[in-house]
Formats: structure tokens, C-alpha cells, sequence
């Protein structure tokens, strides 16, 4: 058999049948087997460098748009009559592409063509704005969720809350803008995503602590274990640091659910882990701040005796310790002995207040005299810095108080001074009053922290 390639035979393509142009192949084939199989004896296979198009830099060319219908929107190649992707910017490919459409637009020339090419381009560029407009509105309904979850949980109102909102923005939505309801409608507000939402805020917030922590050149907490709504037992964990450009950062660190005890030795466990968690060293630990309770203050066992001794072991520093200044001011009430002056005004409030008739006729008239009290706050030990209040209020609607006693039993009111203004118990009352309330502390620790 004669192993010399045979001719190839000078024909137009386009004229072949499909038996012609397979036996064209064969003989290309042929022709160039020899050569093929010399290069892959000749050179190792691992050695072979794969060519690869974007190592070509292929540009492309404008005069294409016109001739195939084409052009190039982010460095893609799209077919403007079928609106698909040309993945090699070859102008054998893009030929090859445009002869399977071409019997739609091949009939377009001059003009015509042009004008049917801006059309092309014009329709793709409404199309991919419509995506684009989609786009951004499902941008701005998950913003808009994110920034309603965050309102719902700064007011502790519960997540079910959601639904309402966005049922009151729907209406809202009908009356004044009643072509972008479907904007509103958008907007996800379920429980479970407000749920969602409010998680990945914490976490925002817990990843923004960690990236500043870092910075800190100094830091304090304050601690305080209480009982929530449901009886579990919570310990709130605040941070309060310095970085060396003297900026002051403030946040509740976290909120931690201690489900069995409340011990010292658990309390610095919780504290001790959080502060590995926020990477806070406890080198920087300046100061902490707690309540008075045992568990807290415990010589041995207590919290800040736990705590003062990891850090003897560490570096051999101590920390400064300190009170709250509202259980201070609790402190300072103990040693007070006001009995003389709430004993009496506890009696003219229990008896306003424990009686209905009586509760009902002393608000009717304030009401009549247009006083701007409703009425008289009963008095209780527990929430001792809220007696100034009281105080105030008593001090206020003295003479309205002496003419509702008038009016009542003389035996009942007998127990209480005729004349008000005449009692050292009376005249008490304006240097009581003026002990500050839990929110006038709150205010005079910020400004002392600031």
C-alpha cells in the first residue's frame, strides 16, 4: 500500500457534499498523521505546553457588530439575535455562530442594517437594566428588613411584630404610593427572619468587637447577675476600653444565660471564656465592676478574688475594684434613719390608695383642679431610689391632699396632722425629696465615666 498522502484536490468547500467533505478529512488526516505521531515520540508528553485563550489577548474588533450582529458588554461577546454568550472571541467563531441566525437578518443592508443593529443593542441594554432594577430593589427590601429588625429588638418587642409592620406599610404604601406597593410587599418581616436577622446583627457586632480588640491598649468590665422575666439567672458582661489614640469604646459585651449556679468560680468561668473569646488579654484588664453580693465580693471564693489571683499567676498585677454607684447610694440609705417622715406618708398614701372609692374620688379631683398628677404612687422599700419620686409627688399635691382629708372621716384623718405645714415631719419633706432617683444616678455615673 502506498504510503504517500494522496493530493488534495482544489474544490470550493461551500460546493461539497457531506461524502466529499469526510473524505477530505481522511485525506487531512492522513496527511498530517506521520507528522503528529513523530512530535509525540520526539517530545515527552509532561513537557507539552496547552495553549490557552486568554493567553492569546484577543481583542475585539467593532466592525464585527455590523457584519454578525455582535458586540462585547463586559468582556463577553453577545449574539445580539439569540442573546447568547460567545466564548471565544475568535472571528472564525463568531462567523460560524452567526451563520446558524443569519437567515433572520441576512436580508439587512446599509441603512436598514444599521438601524436594525441599534434596535438589537437597544433591546439588550433594556434587559440587562431590568435585571439590574430587580436587583437593587432585592438590595434595598433586605436593607430595609435589616434596619426594621433592628428597631424590634432595640424596643425589646417581640418578633411577631414583624408581620404587623409590614401589614401597616402595606396600607401605608396603598394610600401614598400606591404604584410601589409591591416595593413594600418585598420586604420579608416574618418571625424567622426577623429571628435571622437580629442573630446576624449580634454577630456583626460580636466581629467588630473582635477586629478593635486587638487596638486596645487598656480595658474595664463591669459585671452584674440578675434574674430575668423568666427566672433564669443572667449575667451581663460590659467593656469598657481605651485604645493610644485615647478613644473610648463602650458596649455590652454579652449577655450570658446561667442555667444551674451562680457561684463566684462560675461567674469567672463565663467572664474568663468571653474574655478568650473577644481575644481581650487579660494583661490589659485595668478595673471590674460588680454589685455587693457574695458571689461577686466573696473574700475567697468570690468573683474578684478569683480573678485577682489568674492574674497574680499571670503577671503579678492586681485590678482595681469597684462598686456600682446605685448600690452605693443603696449602701448609704441603710445607715439612714428617715422612719419619722415615710412613716406618715406611707399612711396617707395606703389610705388613698388601698381603698377603690377613695383612689377614684382623689383622682376625680385632680382632674377637677387640672393638676398634672393622676394620682399618688405607692410607696415600696424594695425600689428604694424611686422614693424621691414619691417624695415629690407628696410634696407637690400637698394642699390638694389636705382638702381630700378634710372631706373624709374624721377618724380616719384624725391620725394625721390638722395642720401639715406646722409638722417637723412635713418640714422633712423638701431635704428628703431631694436624694436622687435611679435615673439621676444613672446620669451622674455617665458623667463621671466621661
Amino acid at each position: 500500500m502506498d504510503s504517500r498522502p494522496r493530493p488534495m484536490r482544489n474544490v470550493k468547500y461551500e460546493h461539497l457534499t457531506e461524502g466529499d467533505k469526510n473524505e477530505i478529512m481522511d485525506d487531512i488526516l492522513e496527511f498530517t498523521e506521520p507528522f503528529v505521531f513523530s512530535m509525540s515520540i520526539s517530545k515527552p508528553s509532561g513537557s507539552k505546553i496547552k495553549r490557552k485563550i486568554a493567553d492569546e489577548h484577543r481583542i475585539f474588533q467593532v466592525k464585527w457588530e455590523l457584519e454578525y450582529f455582535c458586540c462585547e458588554i463586559k468582556d463577553k461577546i453577545i449574539c445580539l439575535i439569540c442573546n447568547n454568550t460567545i466564548n471565544v472571541p475568535k472571528l472564525y467563531n463568531i462567523k460560524r455562530h452567526y451563520e446558524q441566525h443569519k437567515s433572520k437578518y441576512n436580508n439587512y443592508e446599509g441603512l436598514m442594517r444599521e438601524e436594525k443593529l441599534k434596535e438589537l443593542k437597544l433591546g439588550v441594554k433594556k434587559q440587562q437594566s431590568m435585571f439590574s432594577k430587580v436587583l437593587q430593589e432585592s438590595e434595598a427590601a433586605v436593607h430595609a428588613s435589616y434596619v426594621l429588625s433592628e428597631l424590634i429588638a432595640k424596643h425589646s418587642k417581640p418578633f411577631t411584630d414583624g408581620d404587623f409592620i409590614k401589614e401597616c406599610l402595606m396600607k401605608a404604601g396603598e394610600i401614598v404610593c400606591p404604584g410601589n406597593v409591591k416595593a413594600f410587599q418585598s420586604i420579608s418581616l416574618s418571625r424567622n427572619t426577623v429571628a435571622e436577622r437580629v442573630t446576624d446583627l449580634a454577630a456583626n457586632l460580636s466581629d467588630q468587637i473582635k477586629a478593635k480588640s486587638s487596638s486596645f491598649e487598656s480595658f474595664s468590665i463591669a459585671c452584674d447577675e440578675s434574674t430575668d422575666i423568666s427566672g433564669k439567672a443572667q449575667l451581663a458582661v460590659f467593656l469598657r476600653s481605651c485604645d493610644k489614640n485615647f478613644n473610648i469604646f463602650e458596649e455590652l459585651l454579652e449577655l450570658i444565660p446561667m442555667p444551674g449556679t451562680t457561684t463566684g468560680e462560675d461567674i469567672f468561668t463565663c467572664v474568663f471564656g468571653l474574655l478568650q473569646k473577644y481575644n481581650l488579654p487579660l494583661a490589659k484588664l485595668n478595673s471590674v465592676a460588680t454589685d455587693g453580693a457574695p458571689s461577686m465580693t466573696g473574700k475567697n471564693k468570690g468573683f474578684v478574688a478569683l480573678l485577682r489571683k489568674k492574674l497574680s499567676e499571670i503577671h503579678g498585677s492586681n485590678i482595681h475594684h469597684m462598686h456600682c454607684i446605685i448600690h452605693q447610694e443603696v449602701l448609704c440609705t441603710k445607715v439612714i434613719n428617715m422612719e419619722n417622715v415615710l412613716s406618715y406618708i406611707k399612711k396617707v398614701i395606703n389610705f388613698i390608695r388601698s381603698r377603690g372609692l377613695n383612689q377614684r374620688q382623689f383622682t376625680a379631683f385632680l382632674s377637677e383642679l387640672d393638676s398634672e398628677y393622676s394620682g399618688l404612687s405607692y410607696y415600696t422599700e424594695v425600689r428604694w431610689l424611686s422614693c424621691s419620686k414619691i417624695l415629690k409627688q407628696f410634696w407637690d399635691l400637698k394642699e390638694e391632699i389636705c382638702q381630700f382629708l378634710k372631706t373624709k372621716n374624721q377618724d380616719i384623718s384624725s391620725s394625721f396632722p390638722k395642720d401639715m405645714s406646722d409638722t417637723d415631719s412635713h418640714k422633712s419633706i423638701p431635704r428628703v425629696k431631694e436624694i436622687p432617683d435611679v435615673e439621676e444616678l444613672e446620669l451622674i455615673q455617665e458623667s463621671l465615666l466621661h
